[in-house]
């Protein structure tokens, strides 16, 4: 069951939450949370409508998100746009992390607060290890994992290593995204497709297995 996955030592913060909520009960097994947010994913990736997600709905969402990073507006994505808009992105969720964990609103993130988190949150982001973790520490925790994303995705999908990811290399890689999703090839994503690729992410996320994720809850 998921309750039984612990994030590996830096694993990142989203993993943390989920695996957290499901040990205080928040969450059922590994799979029904899958199943919740491929609801969620789904229509999300839907972009037409039309009840099925196809390659071209997945590259009409990519480039929705394409629109947001080229400051430019010449298609490509450099280095400098895709840091900027990913600690952009950094800010925004650690301000939505901080709002939801800091319960009495005294502008620090207790132990008390955190519950089944506290270990990942006072292990990874209480940096100066005096038990609160303050929006500045929680802010500077994302912005690193920020940088270091920047630098994977450029890593991976800037084929022709110019320091641009280009229309065609975008095209490349919503086609490798896609075929993950399109287990049974046809061309068309289901829900089903989505809620099993989310259990993947979960247990590679994790340190358990592919049985304890999909144990329901005692």
């Amino acid at each position: 069951m998921l309750s039984k996955i612990s994030c590996a030592r830096g694993a990142g913060f989203i993993c943390a939450m989920l695996v957290g909520l499901s040990a205080g009960g928040l969450l059922g097994s590994g799979t029904a949370l899958a199943q919740t947010e491929a609801d969620s994913l789904f229509r999300r990736l839907d972009v037409n409508g039309d009840g099925v997600v196809t390659l071209s709905d997945l590259e009409a969402l990519a480039e929705r998100r394409v629109a947001r990073i080229d400051q430019n507006g010449d298609g490509r994505i450099t280095r400098a746009e895709l840091r900027a808009f990913e600690k952009k992105w950094a800010r925004m969720r650690a301000t939505a992390i901080f709002a939801r964990l800091d319960k009495n609103r005294d502008g620090a993130i207790l132990v008390a607060e955190t519950g089944p988190l506290a270990d990942f949150v006072f292990v990874e982001v209480d940096k100066d290890r005096d038990g609160r973790v303050t929006h500045l520490e929680l802010a500077a925790y994302f912005e690193d994992l920020a940088e270091r994303r920047a630098v994977q995705i450029f890593a991976r999908f800037d084929a022709d290593k110019d320091g641009v990811i280009s229309r065609e290399e975008r095209s490349a890689m919503n086609r490798v995204r896609f075929k993950q999703l399109d287990r049974d090839g046809d061309g068309r994503v289901t829900k089903e497709e989505i809620a099993a690729a989310l259990s993947r992410w979960l247990i590679r996320r994790g340190q358990g297995t592919a049985r304890e994720a999909a144990t329901p809850r005692e």
